[in-house]
């Protein structure tokens, strides 16, 4: 092969990810495969990963897996081969963005898991950039990056987003959002046994000092207030169904008010509970390929008449699926 030809196809693998191989930590015992990787593999994402596992790159324990949601044991052997110099990594297929409501002053969505709510630096799909192809110019404020964007869910949050059309109304869904006259209600499947049936979480939250990335539960000094009431809307062995109002909206406050509580949502692989087990399905269980946190509903006062309006979206099919097999197998209690 000629040298130029030969370095072409380096640069080729090089681009397309190398080789990699690592032993699953204790603390990872448990885990989804993919989960292992992220927590294993500096700056790899979850959705990287399944998408090498799918593609048949990834073998554990020298046999090949294709199930991202694989439950691995402390000490195997995983196994990451490096692509041909023809392969193209596959990204995985986000469900489309469903509009739920539109008028002259807002549109509101529902994002799926998987989709980001702005844009960001490397260009990924993202709720703003979607509307913008798809209804024209979004007020931009002080961010242009988020363009239209009052409030924002996580990444794997799926649910119900409102984005404004106009300046006022941008102005107007700030406001309402900063005074507190916003209702947003969640659903989410934690592992664990709740002590009552509702509660309030008040503690407060702020960058965390050994992760930055991440937030944590901070003294009243160091946080910023943060307060979430849940109550159990179904009881299984192991496992619970809460709905979930957040008062305040600091970043990740949900999962890590609830992972502060031994109530950690299922499959988050940031935020888990003080034992520092990741919050599996059991490997029976429909996959879970994302955190089970949805943003069921959402109410605000309506940027030109000022009434309040109300929105909703019902669980999306991974998360009725986990509970379809929760309520069989696991029994309500």
């Amino acid at each position: 092969m000629p040298w130029g030809l030969d370095m072409c196809v380096c640069i080729v693998s090089e681009a397309l990810e190398a080789a990699h191989e690592f032993t699953v930590p204790a603390p990872s015992a448990g885990a989804r495969l993919d989960l292992a990787f992220v927590a294993s593999l500096e700056g790899v994402s979850r959705s990287r990963a399944q998408a090498w596992i799918r593609a048949g790159r990834v073998s554990l324990d020298g046999e090949v897996c294709l199930r991202p949601g694989q439950q691995v044991k402390a000490g195997q052997a995983v196994l990451l081969r490096a692509p041909e110099p023809s392969e193209e990594p596959a990204e995985p297929e986000l469900s489309p963005l469903e509009v739920l409501h539109e008028d002259e002053d807002v549109l509101v969505v529902c994002k799926p898991a998987g989709l980001l709510t702005h844009a960001n630096r490397d260009g990924d799909r993202s709720v703003s950039g979607s509307l913008l192809e798809s209804h024209g110019p979004l007020p931009e404020g002080d961010v242009p990056l988020r363009a239209g964007i009052v409030h924002r869910l996580d990444r794997d949050t799926s649910g119900v987003l409102v984005v404004a059309r106009t300046e006022d109304a941008l102005k107007s869904l700030q406001a309402a959002f900063r005074d507190r006259v916003v209702k947003k209600v969640y659903e989410g499947l934690v592992k664990g046994a709740p002590r009552f049936d509702s509660d309030w979480v008040d503690a407060p939250l702020g960058r965390s000092q050994r992760h930055p990335d991440r937030q944590s539960v901070l003294s009243a000094e160091e946080g910023r207030e943060a307060l979430t009431y849940w109550e159990v809307m179904e009881r299984f062995d192991g496992y619970a169904h809460l709905r979930l109002e957040p008062k305040t909206g600091r970043t990740h406050q949900l999962r890590v008010h609830l992972a502060s509580i031994d109530l950690a949502i299922v499959s988050d692989p940031v935020y888990r509970s003080k034992g520092g087990r990741p919050a599996h399905l059991p490997p029976s269980a429909p996959a879970m390929e994302r955190h089970a946190l949805h943003a069921a509903s959402l109410s605000f006062p309506h940027p030109r008449s000022g009434a309040e309006v109300s929105f909703s979206a019902p669980l999306p099919g991974d998360m009725q699926a986990a509970l379809t097999w929760l309520r069989a197998e696991r029994g309500r209690s």
